[in-house]
């Protein structure tokens, strides 16, 4: 029955189209059926949400409606796109790792983590816990912006706030330069930067040039994206 309706459709028989075809498929009350079991599929689906993900390798994306929590380390770049964002100690009792940079757009935004660069848009607070280190810069936007962490290089923020000292006087550092944008000046402790401190005034007219390597990363995100599901 099957060799007539493969040459029915110009397809050849061969002993390879046999086995192939003995091990996809059967004939059962008078109709071919395959072989697959509905049942064990469906398991195998549901497997894929319950594999103990421990560490992620190669970039991540996360697009979620109301928070994200990050407690496994990932090796390439991260990038969030949510309301709340939190990288939880509570399991690792270390700082989150991530080999590449961390892209990061939420409204409250609170990170314990090691990367590269950090570009972050948090439409309220920004925190960055004692244990972190950017290795890099960070560019973004935060109306209260909380550096408990290490900064190894530089710093460009539009920001209300800055605050270097937490609950437990623990302070951060910026081992480079902060350049920080606002209408107004804000004071900023010296002794916790190394490098200079630029304060730049805010016009209705300036865009800022984080803001415009912000947007290009964004647009390299969604064409990221764009790619990946097409």
């Amino acid at each position: 029955m099957m060799k007539q309706s493969y040459s029915a459709l110009g397809v050849e028989w061969s002993p390879v189209m046999d086995q192939v075809i003995d091990h996809e498929i059967q004939e059962a009350d008078g109709f071919i059926r395959p072989k697959s079991d509905y049942i064990l599929t469906k398991q195998d689906f549901e497997s894929f949400f319950e594999y103990p993900h421990q560490e992620i390798y190669g970039n991540a994306y996360i697009i979620a409606s109301n928070s994200v929590i990050i407690s496994a380390p990932i090796h390439g770049n991260l990038f969030i796109f949510s309301n709340a964002v939190d990288f939880s100690i509570v399991n690792t009792q270390k700082p989150i790792s991530i080999s590449g940079s961390a892209y990061i757009y939420g409204t409250d935004i609170n990170l314990d983590l090691y990367c590269q660069d950090l570009y972050v848009y948090a439409k309220n607070s920004l925190t960055i816990s004692s244990d972190s280190c950017i290795s890099r810069d960070i560019r973004g936007y935060a109306p209260t912006f909380n550096l408990y962490g290490i900064v190894k290089r530089n710093v460009f923020i539009e920001t209300s706030n800055i605050s270097f000292k937490n609950e437990e006087n623990k302070k951060g550092t910026i081992e480079g330069n902060l350049s920080y944008y606002n209408t107004n000046s804000i004071t900023v402790p010296e002794d916790l930067v190394i490098g200079e401190i630029f304060y730049n005034e805010i016009s209705l007219n300036t865009i800022p040039l984080w803001q415009i390597n912000l947007y290009i990363t964004i647009t390299r995100f969604i064409c990221s994206l764009l790619f990946f599901f097409i």
